[in-house]
């Protein structure tokens, strides 16, 4: 209830996480764009039967957003985002319920990031990592250790056919000039 003092003042905001919550899902998409090679690896992956699954720190609605947005909704079976698992990367639980919300099979599971939280939840589910070098991991990729560490999304497919042929690890694939 305002006191009689406020009676003449406008009302106050709405708590700062809904207002950027807000503004953020609007504006989603304005600085965002696929990295270079990433949509053509999906494709790829896509067309051979691949099912894939976002699993994600993000809220599951503003993710299809971005994803939508960016017109790569149509490449992922699924997006399980924080708000749809029983606990969040990087616990098991996130992976296991990501790989199961789509119909895949663990022993075949890759899990492809950028973060810790994402080399954590891979390593606790036991499945493959790909960590790219690139992207907004703090620490540096190299460092997590994962099966095969990208420079550029172009060797993605092979990265996942050397990891699933049961050629790892492989640490390093081509550097790039970009």
């Amino acid at each position: 209830m305002r006191s009689p003092e406020s009676k003449n003042q406008p009302p106050a905001p709405p708590p700062f996480s809904i207002v950027s919550l807000s503004y953020y899902s609007a504006h989603i998409a304005d600085k965002s764009l696929p990295f270079p090679g990433v949509i053509d690896a999906l494709r790829i992956l896509k067309a051979a039967g691949t099912k894939l699954v976002v699993c994600t720190s993000k809220p599951t609605d503003l993710s299809r957003s971005l994803l939508t947005k960016l017109d790569m909704m149509g490449l992922f079976d699924g997006v399980v985002g924080i708000d749809a698992v029983t606990a969040a990367k990087p616990n098991a639980a996130h992976l296991f319920e990501a790989v199961e919300a789509v119909g895949g099979d663990l022993a075949r599971t890759i899990m492809i990031g950028d973060t810790d939280t994402d080399a954590g939840a891979a390593r606790a589910a036991g499945t493959a990592l790909i960590l790219v070098n690139f992207g907004y991991i703090e620490i540096p990729a190299a460092e997590l250790a994962p099966d095969i560490l990208l420079h550029h999304f172009d060797d993605l497919v092979d990265a996942c056919a050397g990891l699933l042929n049961g050629l790892r690890p492989v640490h390093l694939l081509r550097e790039t000039t970009s």
